[in-house]
């Protein structure tokens, strides 16, 4: 099953957009509701296709490659978090310094 979506504005769609000096391989976002999406390869200054999200928040738990180099960052819980309204999101992520960072972004 595709999980881009036809219909913009009608459900929570999330891209990635590589914020930082290093190319990311393998990048897979973990949704709240377990739903797990694998954007692939996003080189440095690059975005992702949009993708369906499901239930999303401002952030999430993500994992990647970065030069060969595993890196995550994990999503505990949304505890006092607003569940992000249908729209066009974009998750900056960044491998800097060898530490994966996640920032939202509205597209």
């Amino acid at each position: 099953m595709d999980s881009t979506s036809n219909k913009p504005g009608t459900q929570v769609e999330i891209r990635i957009r590589n914020a930082g000096e290093a190319d990311l391989d393998h990048i897979r976002v973990s949704f709240p509701d377990g739903l797990e999406v694998d954007y692939g390869s996003v080189p440095k200054g690059s975005l992702s296709a949009f993708h369906s999200a499901g239930r999303a928040y401002r952030y999430a738990g993500i994992s990647a490659q970065a030069a060969g180099r595993a890196l995550s960052l994990q999503a505990t819980d949304y505890l006092g978090e607003t569940e992000l309204p249908a729209g066009r999101y974009t998750y900056a992520v960044s491998a800097d310094g060898g530490h994966l960072t996640l920032e939202l972004e509205r597209a």
